[in-house]
């Protein structure tokens, strides 16, 4: 074999069993050394409650029946729902299953008006309904004393369309200085608009004969939402309350998250790692309501990618902030902020140094020359061993920095060279090839400078 067929030979050996090395030793520690993020949010959206209930106005001091049924589906992970008309005192637990495909329940309200049937997962709220209680009075037509009433629930999160709100009308009528629920004698529809033009082509809203309370119609309620609106009865052109609907005074709370909230590097050009981006309610993660930037500022010690904003959308609800190739050793902070919502969030990064893993490594040459060399190793003068020796701690250490740095571009495994176990093979297989090393070192850096 001539001379520049063995160097040939030793730079092959150099990469197969590295790559050799590096396919096992992942396998066998995995992350341990490199912490990169498997998981992810919850996959069930926290979808709020909308019910149908078959009776909305109930008569004062009389128990009557009804029978309630959620609209489409809800967060699956509520298995039991707690129904109340806090008000009234009134409370039923329900199943999942009940509430699905209909259960029947009654009520023996006391008092007049207007309530919110409230339904809670946990203490968490994920909806109401309104409903109203009336006197036994006659029904009231329009006339004077009597007006329309316009409300609004708690907004929710509906995984399909980001917050709704549910909207309602109500009759009443005027009973000495007060006004109280008064059911109408026809079908009643109320035509809806936005004094502010934000929202059009609402629903129109419809309180039924000898009834005193509309069914909801769900508004969408994005971002920045700033309604006005005002209900008129179809044909008599009768109006109700202007209604005030507010992103800034009915939001409901939000947080930005960044996970994991801390990350670990290495100061070495291979390290990398990644942080998910998200919004959460109720620490449950949710879509945008439309694409969304998350502004952000990083420190020069480590590559960002994205530079300046991470994008999300209803589509990609999750954005992936990357950072790699850290320069200094230290504690830094990367800063997340939503600008529209006023969201903010912090994530750490630790830079940790990488002396103890170039120093494995360089022991580890030792082993690898001598079973490279064996007793021949020992055979030679003391100054010839001496410097056999010093060349495979210089070739382990420096076939570890081509590791490190990136210019050995085939084996590159962040958990393979940044642990103890990596960096002992790397320096093993550095003094088994001894000075092949150094060939290889000087080919990748001429080759790198004849294509600069």
């Amino acid at each position: 074999m001539t001379k520049r067929n063995a160097k040939s030979f030793k730079l092959a050996v150099v990469t197969v069993l590295l790559s050799f090395l590096g396919a096992i030793v992942a396998v066998r520690i995995g992350n341990d050394s490199l912490p990169i993020y498997r998981g992810g949010p919850t996959d069930s959206p926290p979808n709020g409650l909308k019910v149908n209930l078959e009776r909305t106005t109930f008569a004062v001091n009389v128990n009557q029946p009804f029978s309630m049924q959620a609209v489409g589906d809800f967060d699956p992970v509520c298995e039991r729902i707690d129904a109340r008309i806090p008000d009234q005192g009134w409370e039923r637990n329900l199943t999942r299953t009940e509430l699905l495909n209909g259960v029947q329940s009654e009520w023996n309200p006391h008092n007049t008006g207007i309530y919110r049937m409230q339904f809670f997962c946990d203490g968490r709220t994920l909806g109401d309904v309104s409903v109203s209680v009336v006197s036994t009075s006659p029904p009231h037509d329009v006339k004077q004393g009597f007006r329309w009433v316009l409300s609004a629930g708690k907004p929710i999160y509906r995984d399909n369309s980001f917050f709704e709100i549910p909207l309602i009308a109500s009759s009443e009528v005027k009973s000495g200085s007060a006004f109280v629920s008064a059911i109408v004698n026809h079908d009643t529809y109320l035509k809806v608009l936005d004094r502010n033009g934000q929202i059009r082509d609402i629903s129109p809203l419809k309180i039924q004969q000898n009834t005193a309370i509309s069914q909801p119609v769900y508004l969408p309620f994005p971002i920045g939402a700033d309604y006005r609106l005002v209900a008129y009865e179809t044909g008599h052109g009768q109006p109700s309350n202007e209604l005030a609907l507010s992103w800034s005074q009915l939001a409901p709370p939000l947080s930005l998250v960044a996970f994991p909230s801390e990350v670990k590097l290495y100061s070495a050009g291979v390290s990398s790692s990644a942080l998910q981006l998200y919004l959460t309610s109720d620490s449950r993660q949710i879509k945008p309501a439309d694409t969304t930037q998350i502004l952000l500022a990083a420190p020069a010690a480590f590559k960002s990618d994205p530079a300046d904003a991470v994008t999300l959308s209803p589509s990609k609800p999750t954005g992936i902030y990357r950072l790699s190739s850290p320069t200094e050793n230290g504690d830094w902070s990367v800063s997340f902020q939503e600008p529209r919502l006023g969201l903010k969030t912090i994530a750490t990064i630790k830079v940790l140094p990488i002396y103890s893993f170039a120093l494995t490594a360089m022991l580890a040459g030792l082993l690898g020359v001598m079973v490279a060399r064996r007793t021949d190793l020992f055979a030679q003068s003391k100054l010839a061993m001496f410097v056999e020796v010093v060349s495979a701690l210089a070739a382990a250490l420096l076939l570890y920095a081509l590791l490190l740095t990136g210019w050995i571009d085939t084996v590159k495994k962040p958990e393979f060279i940044l642990n103890y176990f990596g960096a002992a093979a790397i320096g093993v297989v550095g003094g088994y090839v001894g000075l092949g090393v150094f060939q290889l070192a000087k080919r990748l850096i001429i080759g790198e400078a004849k294509e600069g």
